[in-house]
């Protein structure tokens, strides 16, 4: 309820027109209401609540017996016969049990550990998949606006050709080619509509949120610092889960293992114990006893039909094939760290040299844009100068944000993009 309070408030917080959603509201609205994320928050409490219960197997537990009935023993009938009555108060406490309790203990304070660092996984790999799909939403929308732009731009210099054509100052040509480059750029800006909506539906289903028409945050495309540091495989929070997999693991296999050994449980008991006091004129104190026990207890199966031996060749298979999956992801990831290093360093010097051509084409097309008012520059490298003015300011937006996404990729990797997303101001 408190979730879906949440995403209300943020609704009606904005006015009615197209809400503008940033990013970190769109992580915070989807972290409340994924199902991947609070499953990964149950997982916690279960080990938690695991935990604490092996850990309660430490200490004395205190347990209360009574039964009540009919029993017939012959050939010697007891004085209460047919009726039996037992009642009994224990306090007892397991010294020594073949290290089997602690193994466990451990075993679930691994899994406990292991649940911690694969929630903060979930979290961040939600947190990754929302910035992938929010950059490209904010890309296309850049897009419309260098498009829309560009519209604007060829409908005035079509106007202004088709007044200098009715005065006879323009041929028909240049009047007719900015009418053809105005459809084009009415289809574009169709294309961009469209793909805006997509990523619009797209992002909604990933955040769980209500439909709602609601445009990205503009942003200044300002210089990005790309980190000096190199990933390695040892800096992952996967590495760490896999550790700890490995671990639990090996624990596993050896309580199965365990079982091969004969168990020996030194155990001690402090108990009041009453019986009989059924069918008997004899008050009900006539047959307390109390006393406590020390015992050492010797279990050992002889033969299980080979039970146990396939237990434990099943554990130790099972072993080998998570650690089989844990070598596996470590190459996967060993080979991504080793790409993403290489296409942050590409990607950073071509958004650098972007932003240079950017600049040269702006100032370049200011300069034909005069000429070709003045009548010194024919039509098509007017069109050409607009056109290669239009592709460098997409192509600096598309590296941007791509360089941006490759960064949300490495801090996913090193365990903080949620700091770095979440905590920037």
């Amino acid at each position: 309820m408190a979730k879906r309070f949440f995403v209300f408030l943020w609704l009606s917080s904005c006015p009615a027109w197209t809400k503008v959603l940033t990013l970190q509201e769109a992580i915070n609205i989807g972290l409340e209401q994924s199902p991947v994320i609070n499953s990964a928050k149950r997982e916690q409490t279960i080990a938690e609540a695991e935990l604490r219960s092996n850990l309660a197997r430490f200490f004395p537990s205190l347990d209360l017996t009574s039964s009540h009935g009919l029993a017939r023993t012959s050939p010697n009938a007891g004085a209460t016969d047919p009726w039996t009555s037992e009642f009994k108060l224990a306090l007892s406490e397991t010294l020594y049990d073949n290290g089997v309790n602690i193994n466990r203990y451990r075993f679930n304070d691994l899994r406990r550990s292991k649940t911690e660092l694969e929630f903060k996984r979930a979290r961040d790999q939600f947190i990754l998949d929302s910035c992938v799909l929010y950059y490209k939403f904010q890309i296309q929308q850049y897009i419309k606006g260098v498009r829309l732009k560009q519209h604007q731009r060829i409908m005035g210099e079509y106007k202004l050709a088709e007044k200098q054509y009715r005065q006879g100052m323009k041929s028909r040509r240049d009047f007719l080619r900015f009418f053809s480059q105005i459809q084009r750029s009415e289809v574009e800006l169709e294309e961009s509509e469209k793909s805006i909506e997509n990523l619009n539906h797209d992002l909604q289903a990933l955040i769980n949120l209500p439909a709602a028409e609601f445009t990205a945050e503009t942003e200044e495309l300002k210089p990005i610092t790309t980190p000096d540091k190199e990933l390695k495989y040892t800096d992952t929070v996967t590495s760490k889960i896999s550790e700890l997999a490995q671990k639990t693991g090996e624990l596993d296999t050896n309580l199965v293992e365990r079982r091969w050994w004969p168990e020996i449980i030194l155990k001690s008991e402090v108990f009041y114990r009453n019986g009989n006091y059924l069918n008997t004129d004899l008050p009900f104190e006539n047959g307390h006893s109390q006393g406590w026990n020390a015992l050492v207890v010797l279990n050992f199966n002889l033969w299980d039909w080979g039970t146990r031996s396939r237990d434990a060749e099943v554990a130790r298979q099972r072993q080998m094939i998570n650690e089989n999956g844990i070598v596996s992801e470590r190459l996967r990831i060993d080979t991504e760290l080793k790409s993403l290093r290489t296409e942050i360093k590409q990607l950073a010097r071509t958004n650098a040299l972007n932003k240079e051509i950017f600049k040269a084409e702006e100032q370049t097309n200011k300069i034909l844009t005069t000429e070709y008012q003045q009548g010194r520059l024919p039509y098509i490298d007017l069109i050409t100068s607009i056109n290669d003015y239009r592709g460098a300011e997409i192509a600096l937006v598309n590296s941007h944000f791509r360089l941006k996404e490759l960064l949300a990729r490495y801090y996913f990797h090193q365990g903080s993009i949620y700091e770095k997303i979440m905590d920037r101001h």
